[in-house]
C-alpha cells in the first residue's frame, strides 16, 4: 500500500548549520546572480532601465507623489508588512511546498519525495511620474528602486538556499522502519529549517538594515 501527503511551509523561512559559515551580506548578490533562471520577474520603472528579480513573482502596489516627502508618505502608507505589522518598502515572502509518496514494503519505510520547490513572492513599489516631475526626483527614485530590488533578491537567494538544505538534509536521513515515524521526521526536519532560514533572514536584514546600507534609502 502506498500513500501520499501534502506539505507546504509557510512565512520568510529560515537559517540552518549550512549556512551559518556561508551567508554574508556581501555574497547575497553574487548568489542572486547564480541562482537558477527559472522565474524571471521584471519591474517597469518609469524613466529608467527595468531591475530584475530572479525566481519571484512579483506584485505591485502603487505609489503616489510629487516630491520626495509626498513619495515618502506613500511607502508609508501602503508598503507591505509582515505577520507582525511591520511595514517595509518592499517584501519577499516564500515558503517550500512540496509532496511525497509512501510505500509499505519489507525492509526500511520508501519515502519518495515531490520538490521541494521554493515559492516566492516579492511586493515592490511603483510610481508613474508625471510628465512636469523633476528629472532628478525620476532619477532618484529609479537608482532606490533598482538597489531596493537588489535587496529583495537577497531574500530570494535565501529562499533558494534553503529548498536546496532541506533537499540535501533529506537525502542524509536514514529510511526508518515504521513509515509514519518517518514522514514525521522529514515534517520536523522541514520545521527546523523554517526557523534557522528565518534567523538568517533576521541577520540579513538586520546587517543591511533592511536595505538601507544598499543604497535602499528613499529620500
Amino acid at each position: 500500500m502506498g500513500g501520499r501527503r501534502e506539505a507546504g511551509a509557510g512565512l520568510r523561512l529560515a537559517p540552518s548549520r549550512f549556512l551559518r559559515s556561508a551567508w554574508r551580506p556581501g555574497r547575497l548578490r553574487r548568489a542572486g546572480l547564480f541562482a537558477c533562471v527559472a522565474a524571471l520577474a521584471l519591474i517597469a520603472v518609469p524613466g529608467a532601465a527595468p531591475v530584475r528579480i530572479l525566481d519571484s513573482d512579483l506584485e505591485y502596489y502603487p505609489v503616489t507623489g510629487g516630491t520626495e516627502q509626498e513619495i515618502r508618505a506613500s511607502l508609508d502608507r501602503g508598503g507591505p508588512s509582515d505577520h507582525e505589522g511591520n511595514r517595509y518598502s518592499a517584501y519577499t515572502s516564500w515558503s517550500i511546498p512540496f509532496s511525497f509518496s509512501t510505500v509499505r514494503q519489507p525492509g526500511p519505510c520508501k519515502l519518495q519525495l515531490r520538490g521541494p520547490e521554493v515559492k516566492a513572492s516579492t511586493r515592490m513599489p511603483l510610481w508613474s511620474p508625471s510628465r512636469s516631475a523633476d528629472a532628478a526626483l525620476v532619477k532618484r527614485w529609479s537608482g532606490f528602486v533598482a538597489d531596493l530590488a537588489a535587496h529583495e533578491q537577497g531574500h530570494v537567494s535565501i529562499a533558494r538556499e534553503a529548498g536546496a538544505a532541506f533537499r540535501r538534509a533529506f537525502a542524509e536521513m536514514e529510511p526508518g522502519e515504521d513509515c509514519e515515524v518517518f514522514v514525521d521526521e522529514v515534517l520536523a526536519l522541514r520545521s527546523d529549517l523554517t526557523g534557522r532560514f528565518h534567523a538568517v533572514e533576521l541577520r540579513y536584514d538586520a546587517e543591511t538594515d533592511h536595505g538601507a546600507t544598499q543604497g535602499a534609502r528613499f529620500p
